[in-house]
């Protein structure tokens, strides 16, 4: 008799146990192997795909674009093609000059902004190659060239700035000369 959900005297009833299937990895294991073949047999159908079917159709294409252009060639005279490829062998070499030309204009709207007002140049040497500047000039005093060397030397323009000398002269003006390097980048643009 049971009361209280207790069986003969106290003892609970067994509840049977139902069993659990062990983990099985096997069916696992066959839906990986299944979904790496359909994708190994999709990048096979791909590349057969590319290699004997777009492949004939862009040589097909190629051998369109080829027998068009022979076309075109065979439709200019002679004398006509030998202008085009001599007007486009000149632009081919002036493209090719204007785009190594200095442009020392640059470097004089350079020294304009980068010039004290109590400062005059009176000799400039540069070398495009090196970037090397020489400037040789005159200033009111010390402390005008001394605002102009911190102005040069503040420029991003200018790099490894050089006072090779500076003299006061007889009228009483500073006469010097500096040395830096300016940015290539100056000339090309």
């Amino acid at each position: 008799m049971q009361q209280n959900g207790l069986v003969n005297g106290g003892i609970p009833p067994v509840i049977p146990i139902q069993k659990r299937q062990a983990f099985s990895g096997s069916g696992l294991m066959w839906r990986l192997l299944t979904f790496s073949f359909v994708v190994f047999f999709v990048m096979v159908a791909s590349f057969v795909g590319l290699e004997f079917g777009y492949t004939a159709v862009l040589k097909n294409k190629n051998k369109n674009y080829i027998a068009q252009s022979m076309e075109l060639e065979s439709s200019i005279p002679e004398d006509q093609r030998e202008k085009i490829v001599d007007f486009y062998s000149r632009l081919s070499n002036m493209k090719r000059l204007l785009d190594s030309h200095v442009r020392a204009t640059n470097f004089f709207g350079f020294l304009e902004d980068n010039t004290d007002s109590g400062v005059y140049f009176t000799e400039s040497f540069f070398s495009v190659d090196k970037g090397e500047v020489v400037l040789a000039g005159l200033a009111r005093d010390y402390a005008e060239l001394s605002r102009q060397l911190e102005k040069l030397r503040l420029s991003e323009q200018v790099s490894n700035l050089v006072l090779d000398s500076a003299v006061r002269s007889q009228n009483g003006l500073v006469s010097f000369e500096v040395t830096f390097i300016i940015s290539k980048s100056l000339f090309k643009s």
